[in-house]
This record gives structure tokens, C-alpha cells and sequence, in this order.
């Protein structure tokens, strides 16, 4: 991995996170800590670049008329999704585990 893709998948982490009101908190609690004014900052931008990714995305699904029952319902098939294609080797070894125990493959 390279600088620009470590940041990347920071950034994504982080925002990720901090769509967690509880963990929002913590980081802004952290930032205040911090004697440089400028951490604040970084912090607030940051909570807010994380509320308004929420916002917008939230605005996408009602204007297409997506309930929050029919985004619940599509999590284990985009779990799925994610999972085979991060980790192609493991997915593959997870549905030949539960296909050998007659349990339910993955969806």
C-alpha cells in the first residue's frame, strides 16, 4: 500500500467511526484535550464532513422511496459483497466450511 491509499482507507475508517454519536463525542472530548487549537478544528471538520456524508446519503434513499426496514433487510447481501470481494480467500473458505456442515451458505 502506498501513502495515498493508507490515507484513504484512514480517512474512510475514520468517518466511518464517527458516524457513531458516541465515538463523535469521544474524538471531539479528545481534541479539546489537546493544547493546540488547531486539533479542535481538525476535529470539528472532521464530525461534520462525517454528519453531512450521513445526511446526504440518508436524502438519497428516501428520495427513492428505500425504508430503513428495506436497508436492514440488504445488509447480509452486502456484507457478502464487501466480505468476498476484500477477502476473496476467506469467503471462498466460509462457504466451503458451511456448505460441508449443511448450515446456511452465506448470502
Amino acid at each position: 500500500m502506498n501513502e495515498t491509499e493508507l490515507t484513504d482507507s484512514y480517512n474512510e475508517f475514520l468517518l466511518e467511526r464517527l458516524r457513531d454519536p458516541a465515538q463523535a463525542t469521544a474524538y471531539l472530548n479528545a481534541a479539546l484535550a489537546d493544547e493546540h487549537e488547531e486539533t479542535l478544528l481538525l476535529a470539528l471538520r472532521d464530525v461534520a464532513t462525517a454528519c453531512h456524508l450521513c445526511d446526504r446519503i440518508a436524502s438519497a434513499f428516501a428520495s427513492h422511496g428505500v425504508s430503513e426496514a428495506d436497508l436492514s433487510a440488504s445488509l447480509p447481501k452486502a456484507r457478502r459483497r464487501v466480505f468476498e470481494r476484500h477477502y476473496p480467500k476467506l469467503a471462498q473458505a466460509e462457504k466451503t466450511r458451511t456448505s460441508r456442515n449443511g448450515k446456511k451458505k452465506m448470502e
